[in-house]
């Protein structure tokens, strides 16, 4: 079944990659001068995706109930 949750889920966390792929890049170069604000920026960006990203997963677990075995015992 679809879960448009799961694809925005997963979305959200690959761009988080990316994000912080080119913000290592950016922080490799010469210290202060480098890091702001584009360095900044994109961290604070990767951030607030992830809070995104977590509440997603969250939903994904208490609310569609993925991974979860549902037993009767």
């Amino acid at each position: 079944r679809a879960q448009p949750t799961a694809w925005l889920h997963m979305a959200g966390n690959l761009v988080v990659l990316v994000l912080s792929f080119f913000n290592m890049l950016i922080h490799t170069r010469d210290a202060w001068t480098s890091v702001v604000p584009t360095g900044l920026i994109l961290s604070a960006l990767v951030v607030i995706i992830l809070i995104f990203t977590g509440w997603l997963g969250w939903a994904l677990v208490y609310r569609h109930h993925v991974g979860v075995a549902d037993e009767t015992v």
